[in-house]
């Protein structure tokens, strides 16, 4: 049925567990649709063959803005191609790959090539099994792209290993303005190094940060409500971190200035 539909712009086959076989017979038809934007196979079951390959059927497209993998048991096997496949994707705009099981080798294969798409917005990587040595990637990415506006990580073992670095990518990013990192398990070392972020009003974007269920103590939740006092940032979820009763009895005061904002958000 689509191999004569040539003008194609959108492919939606989600939740339809079209599996690493469906996925091969996908990829000889999406040879033919060169105008093909956007594609959205979640919860499709592909697999890294299935995913190697639709990467080598879209290998020349350079029309394709959107790509959509949720829930595809995708694994570091599969993102070298894929890779390979983003290297010309100058229209690329958003690429998700949520509920996989890509570790930190795995992302280290596609950050350097997202790095150099002009157009890109959106990277979704929650729901991962990405560790600390996937942070100085995400850094580098961060660092270079010019247009990235959204991460999100969350629910990914990352840890203050690679969420000091994750963070510091923050700090130094130009574009940022959407940091997902809840249930990321980081504590001390990332909180501070995002307080120093929060800090330099101006030189980030950052508007919407969440570092919500993490193990961050009342005592780096206290720096980062005073910085969030004089902040550009929007929106700072904190809440479901390693906090007493007590604790919060203590420092009402502080938190109770930061929470009570008409327009702008510290949930806690």
């Amino acid at each position: 049925m689509l191999y004569n539909k040539v003008g194609l712009i959108t492919l939606g086959l989600s939740n339809n567990m079209i599996g690493q076989g469906g996925a091969k017979e996908l990829a000889g038809c999406l040879e033919g649709l060169t105008r093909i934007q956007k594609i959205s196979l979640e919860s499709n079951l592909i697999g890294n063959a299935g995913l190697n390959a639709i990467s080598k059927a879209l290998h020349d497209n350079t029309s394709l803005e959107e790509l959509y993998l949720y829930n595809n048991e995708l694994t570091c096997d599969g993102m070298q191609e894929l890779g390979n496949m983003l290297k010309n994707k100058k229209s690329l705009t958003t690429l998700g790959l949520e509920y996989n099981r890509i570790r930190a080798r795995g992302i280290q294969f596609i950050t350097g090539p997202l790095s150099g798409l002009p157009k890109l917005e959106r990277l979704f990587f929650n729901q991962n099994q990405l560790s600390g040595d996937g942070g100085q990637a995400l850094c580098d990415l961060l660092v270079a792209s010019k247009s990235l506006k959204e991460l999100r990580l969350s629910n990914n073992p990352i840890g203050d290993a690679g969420g000091f670095h994750v963070a510091d990518g923050i700090n130094r990013s130009t574009s940022l303005k959407v940091a997902h990192l809840s249930d990321t398990k980081v504590s001390g070392q990332t909180a501070l190094k995002l307080v120093e972020m929060i800090r330099t009003k101006g030189k980030h974007m950052v508007k919407d940060l969440d570092i919500s269920n993490n193990l961050i103590i009342m005592d780096d939740i206290d720096k980062l409500a005073d910085a969030f006092k004089e902040s550009q940032i929007e929106c700072l979820n904190i809440r479901g971190n390693f906090v007493s009763a007590e604790e919060i009895i203590a420092f009402e005061q502080i938190l109770l200035a930061v929470s009570t904002m008409s327009k702008r958000k510290f949930i806690f």
